[in-house]
């Protein structure tokens, strides 16, 4: 989940919370763990993000995460009048 509120365009930084353990690289990252993602377009809808690296510990793991949302499809769905605002703010 988005941890922030922020208004986002592309390259913004985002702050997402997981709220499962999952694996990455080998890796078991636990729920409450925060991952770094970067807007990285728009459209139908949707607020795309990407995750290049994860922090453990005192070290990066390098890797190349897209953002899903909970129906399934990539980015974060975002319903038709909150979009219109969402890119006439992002235009500004």
């Amino acid at each position: 989940m988005i941890d922030q509120t922020t208004k986002a365009k592309e390259g913004t930084r985002l702050r997402f919370k997981l709220l499962d353990d999952i694996t990455v690289s080998n890796t078991k990252l636990k729920k409450g763990t925060y991952l770094y993602g970067t807007v990285t377009g728009f459209g139908q809808q949707r607020v795309k993000a990407t995750i290049t690296s994860i922090l453990v510990g005192d070290k990066f793991i390098n890797v190349k995460l897209s953002v899903f949302d909970n129906d399934g499809m990539e980015g974060f769905y975002v319903p038709e009048s909150s979009f219109r605002e969402f890119m006439k703010d992002a235009s500004s």
